[in-house]
């Protein structure tokens, strides 16, 4: 029976005084294996291969794992270990898609493997100029965007946040930090946090910082350090209430694919994948 593979949608933003994002995929594809591996939050990640069709660029991407890993067995053997030469880790691999033509990317889904917020990470550091800046943004599904877009009253935000897995920017810090220090001093792994607003039909929080946490929160979705986004909003005093789900809402696409003889998937049936949750959800972005 087939595994599932998971597969969410992206639109990229990228820094006023950034290299392109073609650009930095270029700049990629033209060095050597041995010369692509980055350390990317306490991680070497490696852009594994980089392919062009006529319409897409694909990279796949892996992450060296040193720690704890699974061993081999059978109904007749018991488990053993896998043998490893110096300098050899297990390698947990996340494929992706860009498609310019709408400037996005459409990313595989592994929990053990690279996360969106560090491939974005890994483009931003790769031409180490220090002003690069490449942003993976969630895309929500059309209604959910237009109904956070529609919406002028913010009753409350709830959010569920590990700030160890955070990532900052420069600008950031002071927040990031501030969620570290609580938590480390609690020995909280996860922080909760609820902003409401007063009681009072035209009571809201305040539009613009409401707007820029809803960001923030998107901004960091990728980096898997948020759990819990949720934003009940309306539209006018009038109006009833909406829920809004940050993470229930985001647009996503779930594909067949088979194990192959080594029990991995294989990269072209993940490239495969890619290219059908594309197509899927294109009259949905």
């Amino acid at each position: 029976m087939p595994d599932e593979i998971k597969i969410h949608a992206y639109t990229i933003e990228t820094g006023r005084r950034s290299e392109s994002f073609d650009e930095i995929i270029e700049i990629v594809s033209s060095d050597t294996l041995d010369a692509r591996t980055r350390d990317v939050n306490f991680s070497q990640i490696r852009a594994e291969d980089v392919q062009e069709t006529s319409d897409f660029r694909f990279v796949d991407f892996i992450r060296m794992r040193g720690t704890h890993g699974p061993g081999k067995a059978s109904e007749q053997l018991a488990v053993s270990g896998f043998s490893f030469n110096p300098g050899e880790f297990f390698a947990e691999e996340t494929a992706l898609l860009y498609d310019a033509s709408l400037n996005t990317v459409f990313i595989q889904y592994n929990h053990h493997g690279v996360r969106a917020g560090s491939i974005s990470e890994y483009f931003s550091a790769y031409t180490n100029n220090p002003e690069s800046s490449i942003k993976f943004l969630p895309k929500l599904r059309r209604d959910a965007e237009r109904r956070l877009r529609s919406k002028s009253i913010f009753k409350s935000i709830d959010i569920l946040v590990a700030p160890a897995t955070l990532q900052s920017s420069d600008n950031e810090l002071s927040v990031n930090s501030a969620l570290a220090i609580l938590a480390q001093s609690s020995g909280a792994q996860k922080i909760e946090i609820t902003l409401r607003a007063k009681r009072g039909k035209n009571e809201s929080l305040d539009w613009r910082n409401a707007n820029n946490i809803i960001n923030w929160i998107r901004e960091k979705i990728p980096s898997g350090a948020i759990s819990t986004a949720r934003i009940q909003a309306k539209e006018n005093a009038d109006s009833d209430i909406e829920l809004i789900d940050l993470l229930a809402d985001r647009l996503c696409s779930t594909h067949p694919i088979n194990v192959g003889p080594d029990l991995r998937w294989p990269r072209q049936q993940r490239y495969n994948a890619l290219v059908a949750a594309r197509n899927r959800l294109f009259g949905l972005l």
